[in-house]
């Protein structure tokens, strides 16, 4: 629960960066760590798409 991690500073394209961000924690941590970073995401995903609007 690190304010500011790499994941969140990096600006993929629009959807492009949330199936990656999936896949690398797919392949890095376990499939029981993938709810609650997909949680995470969730939160980001509305800063995302406000960013870009």
């Amino acid at each position: 629960m690190a304010k500011g991690t790499p994941y969140i500073l990096y600006k993929v394209r629009r959807n492009n960066w949330l199936p990656r961000i999936l896949r690398t924690t797919k392949s890095k941590k376990s499939v029981e760590e993938e709810p609650e970073i997909v949680k995470k995401l969730q939160g980001l995903d509305v800063i995302a798409v406000s960013d870009d609007v």
